[in-house]
């Protein structure tokens, strides 16, 4: 996310450092509701999903707040995933998370969802769920679960770029 392009101070927020899971979800309510003009768009990973989560509830009760949350779907806790692999030898232990059906979880909230299997569904896919919906959205992105994690922020940039 690093080469998402930032036109204005105080529009893009991310726990620098060490990257705390769970931040973005709570953090982009506070945003919305600071800044009801706004478009706001939390990126997390399923892992980190499963720490606040259930906030996206908030979202909605607040009125329908407008926020696409958009969860990059590995089905493991990529990062450590990743780093097992490398330290020690292939080996990875207990960093798979519960396959969860997160357009199920947005229907039980009344929330909308779109998601996203296939690469080439991701800029319609995005573009449908930050700037389409009415209230919050949920971006279900699945990404190969073996695969070393990569940005998608051309992808982004591309939408964003578009929107200025």
């Amino acid at each position: 996310m690093f080469e998402l392009p930032v036109y204005r101070p105080r529009t893009y927020f991310n726990p620098a450092g060490f990257t705390s899971l769970g931040f973005a979800i709570p953090a982009a309510i506070g945003a919305k509701v600071a800044r009801p003009d706004a478009t706001v768009v939390a990126t997390t990973g399923d892992a980190a999903f499963f720490m606040t989560g259930m906030e996206i509830a908030t979202a909605a009760e607040l009125g329908g707040l407008r926020i696409a949350f958009v969860i990059f779907n590995d089905r493991a806790q990529g990062v450590l995933k990743l780093q097992q692999r490398f330290l020690y030898g292939g080996k990875v232990y207990a960093s798979h998370t519960y396959p969860m059906d997160f357009c199920k979880f947005a229907e039980s909230l009344n929330v909308g969802c779109i998601r996203i299997s296939d690469k080439r569904e991701l800029e319609s896919g995005l573009e449908r769920c930050i700037y389409k919906s009415s209230g919050p959205c949920i971006a279900d992105v699945f990404v190969n679960p073996d695969a070393v994690p990569i940005p998608i922020t051309r992808q982004l940039m591309a939408i964003f770029g578009r929107r200025q």
